[in-house]
């Protein structure tokens, strides 16, 4: 069993964040970059922004840097923002690390996506994703992080997406 690991979570101040933080958000979204080109200007923008230190806009919400085990939160949101980004990033934290009772994060992905093809036999990972919401379709980790926001907020009235990534993040 895994043991009990704390997140911190820490609001950023208008200091420019640690040349670590950077790092570790840069390599995250460099990796988006190579698997959907289509929204490199978006994410080079967001990187100027960090690397700028204003996280306190609303195109970087936060980050999980699991180098830190911490959970950066952009100074400025809306009490309803705040919750929305601290889940999405603990979704991160979570599956940064292996729990008992729960299959990881991409297999709970790709077993919901075969189930949901079964009753939706056209539907591309893309489709399948942006039922939860846009953001979901950059990647597999982000679909996770977005079903989970999504499932914690509105339970059953969540997207069947979702419904069926939660369903499968449980063994």
């Amino acid at each position: 069993m895994a043991a009990n690991r704390s997140i911190r979570v820490k609001v950023l101040s208008e200091e420019k964040p640690s040349s670590a933080q950077i790092r570790a958000l840069t390599e995250f979204k460099m990796q988006a970059v190579e698997h959907f080109p289509e929204l490199r200007g978006q994410i080079y923008a967001e990187l100027n922004k960090l690397r700028q230190g204003t996280l306190s806009d609303k195109s970087v919400g936060g980050f999980y840097s699991p180098s830190e085990k911490k959970i950066f939160i952009a100074k400025g949101l809306s009490p309803s923002g705040t919750r929305e980004v601290v889940a999405h990033e603990l979704a991160h934290a979570m599956s940064d690390t292996p729990r008992r009772g729960f299959r990881s994060t991409t297999e709970a992905f790709n077993k919901a996506y075969r189930e949901y093809r079964q009753t939706n036999p056209g539907a591309t990972y893309k489709s399948f994703a942006g039922t939860i919401s846009n953001y979901a379709k950059t990647a597999k980790s982000e679909a996770f992080s977005e079903a989970f926001v999504d499932y914690a907020i509105k339970g059953k009235k969540a997207a069947k997406a979702s419904q069926l990534i939660m369903k499968h993040w449980r063994k």
